[in-house]
């Protein structure tokens, strides 16, 4: 993606532990996180707050998720009908994004 988009200037990954490898894997190729490319996670693991650049990520309650999603599951048999759900999630921004450039 580095190579064959250069214009890219952000990447949202579907996990943290992903989110990491793509810094790494930035860093490499001699770019900067968050002046080049920020980067994003989701998850908000323990390790995200301490990694270098410390990842800025989507936070998540599992048990919270998980009582949602069962309740809008049972609902839907229930009642036989389906709905489009929003589960609440948390930005934690942290040191792994930049302003927004123009």
């Amino acid at each position: 993606m580095l190579k064959n988009h250069p214009e890219v200037t952000a990447v949202i990954c579907t996990n943290d532990l992903m989110a990491m490898g793509a810094i790494k894997e930035i860093k490499k190729h001699g770019l900067r996180v968050p002046e080049d490319i920020s980067v994003i996670g989701v998850d908000d693991i323990k390790a995200s707050a301490t990694f270098n650049p410390p990842l800025t990520t989507i936070a998540q309650d599992g048990k919270s998720y998980g009582n949602f999603a069962f309740g809008a599951l049972y609902e839907d048999i229930k009642t036989g009908k389906t709905g489009k759900y929003i589960v609440p999630m948390n930005l934690v921004v942290r040191q792994s994004t930049g302003q927004v450039r123009k």
